[in-house]
């Protein structure tokens, strides 16, 4: 028998079932287990809940599926699902099995023969109707009675086939295979057996060769239509079935019926308790109240698995189906039957019975709200889910109802000037999924702006968290969103920073936010305000056309309260130094030479990558602030000791009168010294006259700023004026002449009075 039952579990059956439990003892609980943690539970249908455990059972971490069934609600209904388009022969995953019944909660149920047809080894019994008989008759079965009582019992078939002699010969079985699981053999010899349309479109025949002498009778309302030897399946008709007999059966309808002669065929359970639905099982877990030790090598007892089984309690009217997860991916390690059975006492089952587990075990349901059936648990292995005969489902018989509860899901985040499209999900007083239509939404908004809702959507003007209230009739859902707005923003990122533009000539704009905590977003038209200041020309959206006329000015880029300027050239002049031409600051520099701000170092020359020194800069800023020459400069000493350049002198007074320009602790000035380019960021925090703390951009070498320039740096990268060299700000180069004339240019585009926000 051992042998018999190692044959067997290398694949005779799905899961390697094979022979009758072992005879029930009782043990103590064989499983060192805690006390499982609901990770989530949901009604999914009147009288129905399912739940997820999470659980640590001999060390392992194990989820458990459970649907929990109240038989004294009216509207649950359990049934037997099995086969496909009405076929036992068609197998089917529990998903298949629950939409095509409208299950809202199923379980795969019998064991089958997995190299075989497939159909399932107990019973089915549908609306009081044998579809399938009983196989070994110790073998346990779970139903529920016509009275609404679930039980747990073993059931044994009889049946008798009467000959128009009033001959008899006795029925095995209704819709079998020809396997016996207690030891792989056929069952069916000498056997006689019948087939109904539940079956399948074509009857048992000579099983393709496997057996011989084999007779076939096909019935159609009650008389014999035709007589088959040793032949392939029939069809079965639709008002009839088909009596196989094999050997000493066989014999008995060659002698006992020619066609045309009546049937007369009876069968029946011997100990139905007027069983309304019924399906098979393999071994008993719990019984009465205490775990039994289902010790059986063919289902590997004692070796973590996917488990499922069906458990009910001492009065009939509670049911547990239950799956256990064991997933591919190891999360969840499975269970063994010993484990398994203790989890369903911990339930409180008075009974339970291991169904198919391995492959075949799956919990499907339609969950809360949803009109998609899905499958809970992970398969075991990667192949996913394993098709199968028969299942168990829960139907929710209830009319359809007002809406009770509505999900409502959406962006937890959006930014200013966004409109949030949300998605409604509902479901009524019977637990049925609710349409929920934009017309039904009534929507209660608090934040810091006029937020708009109308159906499905939201609008939200300006930055800050909004509570939304969503109501579908008596139904609400309170949700929050963050919207990043102007408080949110480091700075704003144009692309060109700077327009050159030809006359009537159009470029769009890029423009993206960066938020104080590094994150960087695209803003689309929607977003931004985009207004010229200037004769430059037109703005639409994101896109600026260039007037007929030259002019400069610049535009002014907004996204709640945050501001960008952007200098705008139209019609340069052509650069008058021949060094600049080709330049990547030639269009700065053509401009403010046109504006007498900058001159060259030599006739048609102005070094635009040479330092700028500090007697140069001191100039570039006098031009820039209209203060270069005054009345009675020449009265005032200068705070230097060392010799200025003549061409500087008045330049260097005034911006040392500002404040913008400092010497050095031994009283020199040193005019011909590079200015770098973090004197350079100092130099401009001081002439913008910024202040507050700006968060300094993420340039590679922000650990060499020096800690004065720091400050400044952050300041003057956020108005726009500086801008580092790729992802560096090199804050010890010099800077060039170049460098030095686009910042006087986008100093001269900044718009006037208090520096923007940028």
């Amino acid at each position: 028998m051992g042998n018999a039952l190692r044959r067997l579990a290398a694949g005779a059956l799905a899961l390697c079932t094979a022979l009758a439990a072992t005879p029930a003892s009782w043990l103590p609980s064989a499983s060192a287990a805690v006390a499982a943690t609901v990770a989530w539970s949901e009604p999914v249908g009147e009288g129905v809940v399912v739940t997820k455990y999470e659980k640590r059972v001999g060390g392992r971490p194990v989820d458990i599926f459970v649907a929990e069934i109240d038989l004294r609600n009216p509207y649950a209904q359990i049934v037997p699902l099995y086969g496909k388009e009405g076929h036992l022969t068609r197998k089917q995953t529990v998903l298949g099995h629950a939409q095509a019944s409208g299950a809202v909660v199923s379980v795969n149920a019998d064991f089958f023969h997995l190299s075989g047809i497939g159909v399932p080894l107990g019973p089915v019994i549908d609306q009081g109707t044998v579809v399938s008989a009983p196989g070994v008759a110790t073998w346990p079965t779970f139903g529920v009675t016509k009275s609404g009582e679930a039980v747990i019992l073993p059931l044994a078939f009889t049946g008798t086939v009467t000959a128009p002699d009033g001959r008899t010969y006795p029925l095995r079985g209704v819709n079998k295979e020809s396997f016996d699981p207690r030891d792989g053999a056929h069952s069916h010899i000498n056997q006689l057996n019948l087939y109904t349309p539940a079956w399948g479109p074509t009857s048992y025949g000579n099983a393709k060769g496997a057996f011989k002498n084999v007779v076939e009778l096909v019935v159609a309302g009650g008389v014999v239509r035709e007589v088959r030897v040793d032949q392939p399946g029939a069809s079965i008709p639709p008002n009839g079935y088909v009596l196989w007999g094999q050997g000493q059966a066989a014999e008995f309808l060659k002698a006992h019926f020619r066609v045309g002669d009546p049937v007369q065929v009876s069968y029946g359970l011997k100990n139905d308790p007027g069983l309304q639905m019924a399906v098979g099982s393999h071994i008993l877990l719990v019984d009465q109240g205490r775990s039994v030790n289902p010790v059986d090598p063919a289902v590997a007892s004692h070796v973590p698995h996917a488990r499922a089984a069906v458990g009910i309690d001492r009065s009939g009217k509670k049911v547990w189906l239950v799956v256990v997860e064991r997933s591919a991916d190891g999360d969840s390690k499975g269970m063994t039957l010993p484990e398994l059975a203790d989890f369903l006492v911990e339930l409180g089952a008075w009974k339970a019975i291991n169904l198919d587990g391995g492959g075949s075990a799956m919990m499907v349901a339609r969950r809360l709200g949803e009109t998609n059936r899905v499958a809970l648990n992970e398969p075991p292995y990667k192949g996913g889910y394993r098709a199968v005969p028969t299942a168990i489902g829960v139907l929710n018989t209830a009319p359809a109802g007002e809406a009770k509860g509505i999900f409502v899901t959406g962006p937890k985040e959006v930014l200013a000037g966004d409109t949030a499209t949300f998605s409604f999900k509902g479901y009524d007083v019977h637990y049925h999924p609710y349409r929920v239509t934009p017309q039904e939404v009534v929507w209660q908004v608090s934040g810091p702006g006029a937020a708009k809702a109308h159906g499905f959507s939201v609008r939200f003007p300006t930055g800050g968290t909004y509570t939304l209230t969503a109501r579908v009739g008596a139904a609400s859902r309170q949700l929050t969103v963050r919207v990043i707005g102007g408080a949110d923003v480091a700075r704003l990122v144009v692309q060109p920073s700077e327009l050159v533009l030809k006359p009537g000539e159009t470029r769009t704009l890029t423009v993206q936010a960066v938020t104080k905590d590094g994150r960087t977003f695209t803003l689309k038209p929607h977003h931004v305000t985009v207004t010229a200041e200037g004769a430059i020309g037109a703005v639409n959206g994101l896109a600026v056309t260039a007037g007929p006329a030259a002019a400069m000015g610049f535009l002014r880029v907004a996204f709640d309260g945050a501001v960008a300027v952007v200098p705008v050239t139209v019609g340069a002049p052509a650069a008058p130094f021949a060094d600049v031409r080709g330049h990547w600051a030639e269009q700065p520099i053509a401009a403010l030479a046109a504006r007498g701000l900058v001159a060259g170092v030599a006739p048609g020359r102005f070094a635009p990558d040479a330092p700028v020194t500090r007697a140069q800069l001191a100039v570039l800023l006098a031009r820039l602030s209209g203060v270069e020459t005054r009345a009675g400069a020449q009265a005032r000493p200068l705070p230097y000791r060392d010799s200025l350049p003549s061409w500087a002198r008045e330049a260097i007074r005034a911006m040392t009168e500002q404040g913008l320009l400092r010497g050095y602790p031994d009283g020199t000035f040193r005019p011909d010294r590079p200015v770098t380019r973090a004197e350079l960021a100092a130099i401009l925090d001081r002439y913008l006259g910024a202040t507050g703390h700006a968060p300094l951009p993420p340039f590679r070498d922000a650990a060499a700023i020096p800690s004065w320039a720091r400050e400044a740096v952050a300041r003057v990268a956020q108005a726009g004026v500086m801008k580092g060299t790729g992802d560096r700000f090199e804050p010890q180069r010099p800077t060039t002449r170049a460098e030095a004339a686009v910042v006087l240019y986008r100093l001269l585009m900044l718009p006037k009075g208090p520096v923007a926000k940028r």
